[in-house]
């Protein structure tokens, strides 16, 4: 069983980190409330395939190039890059929750002589996704092909597909490609799907063995040779059955 301090949580909403200056979430995992119509039901009743999870967002204000202030100028009211990622522990293979999001509120509340602070609300386009992640956000550098992640160890090979999420923050020199990959030995790796960025921009991507729609035992992500020389990102893989 894992037992994680606050300060082990990390926060990432499409190309950005707003978790640098957050204080407080709620991660609220839900599903819709059917009305009763009559008095005699003993309970009420609820909708389990229409989920309603949500993020609510609270920290001190920021205007940083990471923030989200910088972030809602960017991503508010758009489908694009709008994916977000819940880290919980720092190290290779702790739990992560992702999921694409719709920021629907930004509230901005100041007291005189008192700091300001910054809350959000952000709606789960279907529901949260769980997983594991590869790391708190890291740079690898390097245009050989050699600089990977952590590697996961599932214990063996899913029964079907999962999604990776990517959420760049930083490409220096130009264009990176990041490929994940996947292995039954831990020895010899495949790529599975390659991420192509020239900036800030997160990706969410369906991955599986090709030929099977399986993933192996094994994965990871490398930082394939490009005109790139680093690449500073966070990714999560949620895994099929």
């Amino acid at each position: 069983m894992g037992v994680f301090f606050s300060k082990d949580v990390r926060f990432y909403f499409g190309g950005y980190d707003p978790g640098t200056a957050m204080t407080r979430f709620r991660q609220p995992l839900e599903v819709g409330a059917l009305d009763n119509t009559t008095f005699t039901q003993a309970a009420e009743r609820v909708l389990p395939d229409i989920r309603q999870d949500k993020l609510e967002w609270a920290g001190l204000f920021d205007d940083g190039a990471d923030s989200l202030d910088a972030a809602v100028g960017v991503l508010v009211g758009t489908s694009t890059n709008n994916h977000i990622s819940i880290l919980y522990g720092t190290a290779t293979g702790n739990r992560a929750y992702s999921g694409t999001a719709l920021q629907i509120g930004l509230h901005q509340p100041a007291e005189i002589r008192g700091l300001i602070r910054s809350e959000a609300v952000f709606i789960i386009e279907g529901q949260w996704k769980p997983g594991a992640h590869y790391g708190a956000k890291q740079t690898l550098t390097g245009t050989s092909g050699t600089a990977v992640t952590g590697t996961i160890d599932n214990t063996a090979a899913s029964t079907g597909s999962g999604t990776l999420f990517v959420h760049v923050l930083t490409i220096t020199g130009g264009t990176s490609s990041l490929v994940f990959e996947d292995s039954a030995d831990n020895v010899t790796y495949a790529g599975l799907v390659t991420l192509v960025a020239t900036g800030k921009r997160s990706f969410a991507t369906s991955v599986g063995s090709a030929g099977s729609g399986t993933i192996r035992r094994y994965t990871r992500v490398r930082h394939a040779t490009g005109t790139g020389t680093s690449a500073e990102f966070a990714a999560v893989l949620v895994r099929g059955s």
